[in-house]
């Protein structure tokens, strides 16, 4: 699947349309809210196994980690962002 699928897929799973808000601080909090979950195992990580990561922990971690795709998928759309063309603008900074 490309990113432009992927895009159009998970847009049907976007509940925005249920919340009166502005979109894009919708969106943006949802991200941070995304990271801080990321943050949060990490800090049990450090407090609880002294820094060492177990397997589990990582495929939770990985999880969150495709959380914040879909997050930034939803991102896109009030700024009206097309994911593949994104990714081939990054994909040309790392070229350079």
């Amino acid at each position: 699947m490309n990113l432009n699928e992927y895009q159009e897929k998970a847009k049907k799973t976007d509940l925005h349309t249920k919340v009166e808000a502005n979109e894009l601080d919708y969106y943006l909090l949802g991200l941070t809210s995304e990271v801080g979950e990321v943050a949060g195992r990490m800090k049990r990580v450090y407090r609880d196994q002294k820094g060492k990561i177990s397997l589990v922990e990582k495929e939770r971690i990985k999880k969150e980690l495709g959380d914040h795709i879909i997050v930034n998928q939803s991102l896109s759309i009030p700024l009206t962002a097309n994911m593949e063309v994104l990714s081939n603008q990054l994909t040309e900074l790392l070229n350079n």
